[in-house]
């Protein structure tokens, strides 16, 4: 691959320590009374999520933009034969971060702020959110000229 970059989001792992401690702190009364099972799935849905969630990778090369979540739970790969254009934008606050349809296409991220979008010759659009938007946009453009 010829451009490989990692985003942690800070404040998605700050929300999951939040989250995290508020969780322990309910779980442990259940755990007195025997509840173990619950308080072990419960304690094992958290840190999947935390773990798919909390960074995004992106990569470009070998003819295929690919990206994924985290441990690699959920990604998707894209010829970049099929890429019209790209550009860096930043997104609206409220557009926040996840998996999410949004004016024009689908949103992936792990924080808030600035993103490349992707037209697709179908018209297809995508925003993969970055902290590097010059580095993705640049690595991008050198595949698809």
């Amino acid at each position: 691959m010829g451009y490989r970059h990692t985003q942690v989001g800070g404040v998605m792992l700050a929300l999951f320590v939040l989250v995290g401690a508020m969780l322990v702190g309910l779980m442990l009364p259940m755990w007195s009374r025997g509840r173990t099972f619950s308080v072990l799935l419960t304690t094992i849905i958290f840190i999947l999520f935390v773990s798919t969630f909390s960074t995004l990778t992106v990569e470009v090369g070998d003819g295929k933009l690919a990206f994924r979540f985290g441990i690699g739970l959920y990604g998707r790969s894209y010829p970049l034969a099929d890429i019209q254009s790209v550009c860096e934008v930043h997104n609206p606050w409220y557009y926040m971060w996840g998996v999410k349809l949004v004016p024009g296409g689908w949103l992936y991220a792990v924080g808030p702020g600035s993103a490349v979008e992707i037209i697709f010759s179908n018209g297809k659009q995508i925003r993969l959110g970055t902290d590097d938007p010059a580095g993705l946009r640049t690595a991008i453009e050198a595949w698809i000229r």
